[in-house]
């Protein structure tokens, strides 16, 4: 299991370890003499782990103007690239922690030869500039000669606007688990305390979402951050329950995070199962929703879903299967 956790003193021979390997992949030396950068007073200082294993690193230090430097970003080769996301993980932690701290602007510097970094940071917004445009007070590591900025600072009415869908994919794991035990938390105060411990049992199984992620079609809405805000999971006819027939494809647990509802991602979350069962030639697309969940019945049935029949009560409220023609 990957997590991200504050530096602790005790982690500093692994770090170091870490870097030297990092330091043999490249022919031009990264640090002085093979050794790690001088101390720096961090305000914030990461390390991300795997089965307590330290796999990378970043830190920020804040200067004036409500301006900071983003140091220490290294990922150990073998956990590179989007199979991990390690790298995103790590750079998420910091745009969010400098948001709360009403940060600005970010800088950072690299070398000439960390090729993939330089396309990671500026697939993440940070624009390339010229070491005079750098603040006074940058911490300059002398082997740096490549220089970024990113503007961080954006009024979350603004934030709010700015989302993206993409298909889901086991990566996302706990990503989509956070989003569904905080997200339905809300239902606590509609439900019985027997009937919120059933369902609060089911949303911290870790087996509902593998079998999500594993067995269906997944959809996850990202804000500008990159943060999982939604998601949708569609599982393909032939796969029949208790609820669904050989027939129907069918749409399960859609979920919005309560920040971001207002913005029609549940509507549009839907109507990504609805285009995907189209393009593959399903009939028949349902789902099943209840009493308690009435915002979600009204998108429903905008969307032309209709109710064929009551279903089984579940946690003592009302449940009824809709379903659409395609």
């Amino acid at each position: 299991m990957i997590k991200v956790e504050q530096y602790k003193r005790e982690f500093q021979n692994e770090i170091d370890k870490m870097l030297l390997e990092i330091s043999k992949e490249f022919e031009i030396p990264i640090f002085n003499n093979a050794q790690p950068i001088k101390k720096i007073k961090y305000d914030k200082y990461w390390v991300i782990q795997k089965n307590q294993e330290i796999i990378g690193t970043t830190a920020i230090v804040l200067i004036e103007n409500n301006c900071a430097i983003l140091k220490n970003m290294f990922v150990k080769k073998e956990f590179r690239g989007e199979n991990f996301n390690v790298s995103q993980t790590l750079i998420l932690k910091v745009l969010n922690w400098c948001r709360s701290e009403n940060v600005s602007t970010i800088y950072l510097g690299t070398m000439e030869q960390f090729i993939a970094a330089q396309k990671f940071y500026e697939k993440n917004g940070f624009h390339k500039i010229e070491k005079n445009q750098l603040p006074e007070n940058f911490i300059h590591n002398p082997l740096d000669t490549v220089f970024y900025e990113k503007t961080i600072f954006i009024p979350h009415s603004e934030i709010k606007k700015e989302y993206r869908i993409r298909n889901g994919n086991f990566q996302d794991l706990d990503s989509v688990k956070q989003l569904a035990q905080t997200t339905w938390k809300q239902f606590e105060k509609v439900l019985s305390n027997e009937n919120w411990e059933k369902l609060e049992r089911i949303l911290y199984n870790e087996k509902l979402y593998i079998d999500l992620l594993q067995n269906s079609t997944s959809f996850v809405c990202e804000n500008i951050e990159g943060q999982i805000i939604g998601m949708s999971f569609l599982v393909a006819s032939g796969n029949p329950t208790e609820i669904y027939n050989e027939e129907q494809c069918y749409i399960r647990f859609v979920t919005v995070s309560d920040e971001y509802k207002g913005l029609k991602i549940g509507q549009k979350l839907t109507e990504a199962c609805i285009e995907f069962a189209k393009n593959k030639g399903e009939k028949k697309i349902a789902l099943h929703t209840s009493e308690f969940m009435q915002k979600a019945r009204n998108i429903y049935e905008k969307l032309g879903f209709k109710i064929i029949k009551e279903i089984e009560p579940r946690y003592g409220k009302k449940y009824w299967l809709y379903q659409m023609h395609l």
